[in-house]
């Protein structure tokens, strides 16, 4: 199952699904550098989790920000982290310690510049980013990978096999810029040299960005094919053009800049998350600061998930057993007894529709339900819903999760509900899902604190 010919097949598969949509997504995204997501953002549960940290930490961020309005000129000579040299590199570090044992982390990203600077050192105000990759870290250490980008994404990100396996989050969280702010310095976030260099319509590192509210979109100024390694030139700023959407992907080698904020704005932001290709992972470890790889997160299929995966020729419902740290996957398939071992990334992907006709949801993601399990009712909450009509939950008394719960197995949560759960969730079929350590009855493990999604 796992050779050459039917990781071929698995690919080939893959392909005749893919929409004239994502095709042109895809070629954009990988050719000139970037594309547009017209209904933006999808449904992906890191995206979720970064608008709750945004929507929690957020005005906490900026009252201390505007505390240090006197330095937002300044860099940070005491500093040693991200941007330190930075102008706001200095309120940058008095923010994050405002924020200490959160996950969260401040650094002052490239500053704004005037259009008609010509002095490169010469700017006109700082901007922020807010990482909040160490609380990722914290909320996804129980399953030991982060959960990968619904298949429309996967399809627009990785078209080749081996940079769908084993891919990566490198960063998570949203920027913060001053009112009436000027261009963003054009820049590269990742830049390689040399035999390492970018291949010809392969992105690697990829960016995204996308705002809170349907009705804003994102302005960020882009120059189309500018892989450049980094460096800069005046034509490259005469070609700077809007990419301007709900929700945008762009490629983290080409050249590219915050847009400009309006008078009256406020301190605004822009919500983003970024990641890498399996098979641009080892360049970027090999090359990056050690100290800054250390706030990554592996993407993949955690244990319990849900899922579809290529065997004997076709796409057929099962459940993830076990993922050793080699990166393979063992699943059971669903209603049969045997076990596939040394299964690729590339060879599984979120359930999908076996069938003509498309499957309505009852309840959306966030609802509060409660779903069955060994015949009792818990409550619950709708983490995901699969495009099968099954959902996953996450059960409300020890956060751990069941995925592949037919719709009969879930209703309203018409009363007070049992919180004497199992400590150990379980697919549906029985199979062992999450089961976190246990002291006592129903704990938690490595959840950040307040965390109730």
């Amino acid at each position: 199952m796992c050779g050459e010919r039917a990781e071929s097949l698995a690919l080939s598969a893959c392909s005749r699904t893919v929409g004239i949509e994502t095709t042109t997504a895809r070629g954009a995204l990988h050719e000139r550098g970037w594309t547009i997501l017209r209904d933006g953002m999808p449904e992906w549960e890191i995206a979720r989790f970064i608008k709750r940290m945004h929507k929690r930490h957020n005005a906490r961020l900026i009252k201390l920000l505007a505390e240090q309005h006197a330095n937002w000129s300044k860099a940070d000579d005491e500093g040693s982290g991200p941007g330190c040299f930075r102008p706001g590199g200095l309120a940058a570090r008095l923010a994050s310690q405002g924020v200490e044992g959160t996950g969260i982390f401040v650094y002052a990203a490239h500053p704004s510049q005037a259009q008609d600077e010509e002095d490169d050192e010469n700017y006109s105000g700082p901007r922020w980013y807010v990482s909040c990759m160490e609380a990722a870290m914290w909320h996804y250490k129980p399953l030991g990978v982060a959960p990968l980008p619904p298949n429309s994404l996967r399809d627009i990100l990785w078209p080749d096999r081996e940079d769908q396996c084993r891919p990566w989050l490198t960063e998570a969280g949203w920027t913060i810029v001053p009112e009436s702010s000027d261009p963003q310095v054009l820049h590269a976030d990742i830049c390689s040299y040399g035999e390492h260099s970018r291949t010809y319509n392969r992105g690697r590192y990829h960016h995204f960005c996308w705002k809170l509210q349907p009705s804003e979109t994102c302005t960020t100024q882009v120059v189309s094919g500018a892989f450049t390694e980094g460096g800069t030139e005046w034509e490259h700023y005469e070609r700077c053009s809007k990419a301007q959407g709900r929700a945008l992907i762009f490629d983290s080698e080409m050249l590219h800049r915050g847009g400009p904020t309006a008078p009256g704005s406020g301190l605004s932001s822009t919500l983003t998350l970024q990641v890498c290709s399996g098979s641009g992972w080892p360049h970027l470890k090999e090359t990056s600061n050690s100290d800054l790889m250390w706030y990554t997160q592996p993407l993949g299929w955690a244990v319990g998930d849900a899922v579809d995966a290529w065997v004997d020729d076709s796409w057929c419902p099962a459940f993830v057993v076990s993922r050793p740290k080699r990166g393979l996957y063992s699943i059971k398939l669903d209603g049969r007894q045997h076990t596939v071992q040394g299964v690729k990334d590339a060879e599984l992907r979120q359930r999908q529709v076996h069938g003509h006709s498309a499957v309505k949801h009852a309840f959306i993601v966030g609802s509060a339900i409660e779903a069955l399990f060994e015949d009792a009712w818990y409550a619950a909450k709708v983490a995901r819903l699969n495009l099968d009509g099954t959902y996953r939950v996450t059960w409300r008394q020890d956060r751990t999760f069941t995925d592949g719960l037919p719709a009969s197995a879930v209703r309203t949560r018409k009363r007070k509900s049992l919180d004497t759960c199992s400590s150990t969730s379980t697919a549906y079929n029985g199979m062992l899902a999450h089961r976190p350590y246990n002291e006592g009855s129903c704990k938690r493990r490595h959840t950040v604190k307040g965390d109730n999604s």
